[in-house]
């Protein structure tokens, strides 16, 4: 241990935003472990967490600019980008340069790449794939309010957690850990979700399609609050609690359930609603944060926690622009009218539901610009390719899913390692003056310097003149201290909207919902621990835990199509066929089927989302 460079750092493999300590040594991380926080992971990380830096130390991490493949300076790469931007602009105006930004960047390039498009009348930035996503995430930030937000370390000693389209262990693992300290002091646990969930305690989970989300949430929380605790919170909530559905909405097959977990609810105190946002209808993250107001005017102490999608989905819900989707700038370059696009730490290619659509769209531009530390299509697809540096050679500020504001310093100045250059793991016995890849800089000071021309301030002041734009442009972050000015557990910031209406579902809609076509399943594309997160894909440890990707299916409808656990089958989709390993499960919902986002799975060719493939349309390839 006395041989590292340790450097307090945080995990951007999920959005909880875990404290970790890096280490470093001969220009390269080597380890990464758990750093106490008393307001979110205690003294523990999951082992993503642990094992998932090694896409800063990769042999294949992408270090050298690149024009056309071609190896160049940094000075050529910007020059040639600077350039290509301005004859763009020059021929078809602000419009036809568009920029794409990361929810797992820093605030700082996040915030960088914003200033570029509004000084420079840039599309965008826009950071989210699925224009819906974008929605439910900008829902759930809004209605965050500081008397219901939650830390992991609050939820522990919660007496009831609610859990609503989110999957503990495969999305979020530290939240299964909290989950499991709040059931071993006596708290209940209840998941509504259409996934086979696990979970290391004893747990009620409520096996529902998507559209039966909102109702079972409702009429669990009704089942336990006292008509007469509600007519004290104003009219709008009365009205709320009175047009939720009741118990008796509830499927017989679940029926004890749903009455057991009420009553234990009636009795608790501390309620914590938990609500992801990756699978969810776009009105579930709202009616989340009622349920969770309602709970609290019913002397309950509710408290409210979303799971977000990436390390700082948070600040790009902030910084995103409200005027552009991806998909429009998709479609602004399909019909010729973006000729330049911008990817700042982002791999659409990794991400977007439809492949093949978007190969044949970035073949139509005039300059693609990439920037990233990681090996990717959108790299190789590149006409001019910059290197950035990682969190843990440039630091940076992240946002994690409950607001709270946080800060990595530097780790260690970067390059490559002494392991790569040297062959060995030994310093060279001569020296130079410079640092083999050292020139690698943070993407929003290259942002900078492409937009802007060769640079004139340093890293640390080109921070500062960020944090002062953020607090004059961006309302909700306001004065921001600088990185090394933080405090330990970082500080809370709020995007908490008064305005919006609150207690508003339209519950006649909400009960007519769920009418999936006729001999049809869902599919509901999800995470797993291991193998569909990004920046962990590129470790070697993780790749061994990964299991092979595979579709999950209720054993009612596997029954029906005649498949068995195991077998090998082909989905139908849109933009041809898929084959996955099949299994059978009982602890889901029947009427969908499940695929992860696997990097070893070709789910990349649905047209759009939701997608319903019928009956007919899976088959058995083999036993």
């Amino acid at each position: 241990r006395w041989d590292y460079q340790r450097s307090p750092s945080l995990c951007i493999n999920c959005s909880l935003g875990c404290h970790t300590t890096a280490s470093a040594r001969y220009r390269e991380i080597v380890r990464q472990e758990a750093r106490y926080s008393e307001a979110v992971n205690g003294y523990f990380i999951c082992d993503r967490g642990r094992h998932g830096f090694h896409y800063g130390r990769n042999d294949t991490r992408p270090r050298q600019p690149l024009i056309d493949g071609r190896e160049v300076s940094t000075e050529e790469a910007i020059r040639n980008a600077r350039e290509k931007l301005a004859a763009i602009v020059n021929s078809g105006g602000p419009d036809s340069v568009a920029c794409l930004g990361s929810e797992r960047s820093s605030l700082e390039t996040q915030a960088m790449l914003r200033q570029l498009c509004q000084k420079k009348g840039w599309q965008g930035p826009s950071y989210f794939m699925d224009k819906s996503l974008a929605g439910r995430v900008k829902t759930a930030v809004s209605r965050l309010e500081p008397g219901l937000a939650v830390s992991l370390r609050d939820l522990e000693s919660s007496d009831a957690v609610i859990v609503v389209g989110a999957d503990p262990i495969n999305e979020a693992p530290m939240l299964a850990l909290a989950m499991r300290q709040a059931q071993r002091q006596g708290g209940k646990i209840a998941v509504i979700d259409p996934r086979p969930i696990f979970l290391p305690f004893d747990f009620t989970h409520l096996p529902v399609s998507l559209d039966e989300i909102n109702l079972y949430l409702s009429a669990l929380v009704k089942g336990a609050v006292a008509p007469e605790l509600i007519a004290t919170a104003g009219r709008d909530a009365a009205e709320f609690y009175q047009g939720a559905p009741p118990l008796e909405i509830v499927a017989g097959s679940l029926q004890e359930k749903v009455s057991a977990f009420t009553q234990e609810l009636r009795v608790s105190q501390r309620v914590v609603v938990v609500c992801g946002t990756q699978i969810v209808r776009e009105t579930t993250p709202a009616l989340a944060a009622d349920h969770a107001k309602l709970l609290g005017a019913a002397k309950k102490q509710g408290g409210l926690f979303y799971l977000l999608p990436q390390a700082n989905s948070f600040g790009a819900s902030f910084l995103a622009s409200d005027e552009v989707s991806f998909l429009d700038i998709l479609e602004g370059v399909e019909d010729g009218k973006v000729k330049g696009l911008i990817l700042a730490e982002n791999d659409p290619f990794y991400y977007f539901h439809d492949r093949q659509r978007l190969d044949l769209a970035i073949e139509k531009l005039d300059l693609l610009v990439v920037l990233d530390y990681l090996e990717s299509a959108a790299v190789k697809k590149a006409n001019v390719f910059l290197p950035v540096s990682t969190i843990y050679e440039a630091g940076g500020m992240f946002i994690n899913q409950e607001g709270r504001l946080q800060a990595a310093p530097k780790g260690y100045l970067g390059g490559i390692s002494i392991a790569q250059i040297g062959g060995g793991n030994h310093p060279p016995r001569v020296y130079g003056s410079d640092i083999p890849g050292g020139e690698v800089q943070a993407a929003y000071n290259f942002l900078n310097q492409m937009a802007n021309g060769d640079p004139t301030e340093d890293d640390d002041t080109t921070r500062k003149s960020l944090l002062r734009w953020i607090a004059d442009n961006i309302p909700g972050l306001g004065e921001i201290p600088h990185l090394d000015e933080l405090a330990a557990d970082g500080m809370r910031v709020s995007s908490f909207d008064a305005g919006l209406p609150h207690f508003s579902v339209n519950w006649q809609e909400e009960k007519n919902k769920g009418k999936v076509p006729e001999d049809s399943l869902e599919v509901i594309l999800t995470d797993w621990t291991f193998g569909t997160e990004e920046l962990s894909s590129f470790s070697p440890p993780l790749r061994k835990l990964e299991r092979s990707p595979s579709a999950s299916m209720h054993i009612n409808d596997a029954a029906r199509l005649r498949l068995a656990h195991e077998n090998i089958i082909k989905i139908k989709l849109d933009e041809g066929d898929v084959e996955v390993d099949f299994w059978v499960e009982e602890n889901m919902a029947p009427g969908v089927i499940i695929l992860p986002r696997h990097r070893l799975l070709e789910w990349q060719k649905l047209k759009s989302l939701p997608k319903f493939v019928r009956f007919d349309e899976i088959e058995k390839v083999s036993a």
